[in-house]
């Protein structure tokens, strides 16, 4: 018996007990859905891309049983209601548990997982909801009544996924497909914006090059547009769009470690400048601590905003090197410009940032990854990765975490 007649029954074997389980819990596959269309929550995860493909490119089937996950401003009590809905139904054996993930609940049946549930601040909830509604009918393949994420959430959640090779690398196979099918269907915007590259001031050339040499030997990832120049070859241009572009933008573990060095770099050209640091903590909006340094001549009282950091915390991105400067990698550098494309267009309604973001991410997706980085995935995706994961704090957080709430 060759291997492709004993594949084909084991695939046969598997689609067969997948119906049974289809049609036995298909009472409770549509109560689910039912609930999440009533309560108005946003939907999110694999069940949303497939939703938004073309049928004949949807990669689950008709019978296969989906994980519902959705965001909620109330996920317990939403939770609990939806068990005693299950309950109500004729069903036993219901649990709510705690996820692993912080403000993720869960619901199964007979131990099978159905239901994830996260908590979402409402300010962002709304936020979000609105957004939703007011760009209703731009997925053209989404027929269904549930409230989804935008594309570019599912964008930003797909490369944030190809950027972790320790964590979700051995998921790259699947996520990269569906990233591929997801910007086939569902191209990028294209930035009305033109690069007319802006070059520094002189004043600005040797704090500069100080400041690109500790980058280098520290070894900080570079994202963002200095990130481009470097992909590109190009000598001439820092592919900064306007005056008050960020120069450069790094990601570091340590944000008063580099903050010091940084500070220290910029007060050894002679006082001739005043420095402002914008300080962003961790919040509803910002997923990162960020500083922003702002270089200001106290003489012509011009601004220079020289480099933006981020710091990443119990997460490991993929990094890349060229011309000795570690950089992010394609997927790293694109999931933060959606990340900070989200943030300006949705929840600071800051148009010109968004725009900005928009050009770069185009950079990156039409004319960096290309053809010749299609056809070689190493030069895409990266095993090598920045940044550091607290195993032992995160096993100690769920080994004291009581994490089933309640059966039913």
């Amino acid at each position: 018996m060759s291997s492709i007649t004993i594949n084909k029954i084991i695939k046969d074997i598997e689609i067969k007990k997948l119906k049974e389980l289809y049609t036995e819990y298909n009472s409770v596959i549509k109560l689910i859905s039912k609930f999440i269309i009533k309560k108005n929550l946003i939907l999110y995860g694999g069940l949303v891309i497939n939703l938004i493909l073309p049928k004949k490119y949807r990669f689950y089937k008709e019978y296969t049983i989906n994980d519902y996950d959705c965001f909620s401003k109330n996920p317990v009590e939403d939770a609990y209601e939806l068990a005693k809905l299950i309950k109500k139904g004729g069903y036993k054996y219901i649990k709510i548990k705690r996820a692993i993930h912080q403000n993720t609940y869960k619901i199964s049946v007979y131990g099978k997982q159905f239901f994830d549930i996260t908590f979402l601040e409402p300010a962002i909830f709304d936020i979000l909801s609105n957004h939703i509604k007011n760009n209703k009918g731009s997925l053209k393949y989404y027929k269904d009544k549930y409230k989804i994420i935008p594309i570019e959430m599912i964008k930003e959640n797909l490369y944030f996924e190809l950027a972790r090779p320790i964590q979700s690398g051995f998921r790259w196979e699947k996520l990269y497909n569906r990233m591929e099918l997801v910007n086939k269907f569902y191209p990028t915007e294209n930035s009305k914006d033109v690069l007319k590259c802006i070059p520094i001031k002189k004043e600005y050339s040797e704090i500069v090059k100080k400041l690109l040499e500790y980058v280098k030997d520290s070894k900080m990832p570079i994202i963002d547009s200095y990130s481009i120049k470097i992909y590109n070859n190009c000598s001439f241009c820092c592919y900064r769009l306007t005056e008050n572009s960020v120069y450069i933008t790094i990601l570091v573990k340590n944000i008063i470690e580099a903050y010091k060095d940084i500070r220290g770099l910029l007060n050894m050209s002679d006082s001739k400048y005043d420095i402002k640091v914008i300080k962003k903590g961790v919040n509803n909006y910002n997923k990162y601590r960020e500083y922003d340094i702002t270089i200001i001549n106290k003489d012509t009282k011009q601004a220079f905003n020289i480099i933006r950091i981020i710091e990443i915390k119990d997460q490991c991105f993929s990094t890349t090197v060229k011309n000795n400067f570690t950089l992010g990698s394609i997927d790293t550098c694109l999931y933060f410009l959606y990340y900070n494309y989200i943030k300006n267009k949705i929840y600071y309604n800051n148009n010109v940032a968004a725009s900005e973001n928009i050009y770069y991410i185009n950079q990156y997706e039409n004319n960096i990854i290309g053809s010749k980085i299609k056809e070689n995935l190493n030069e895409r995706l990266m095993k090598n990765c920045y940044g550091d994961i607290d195993y032992e704090n995160e096993l100690k957080n769920i080994w004291n975490k009581r994490l089933t709430l309640d059966y039913l």
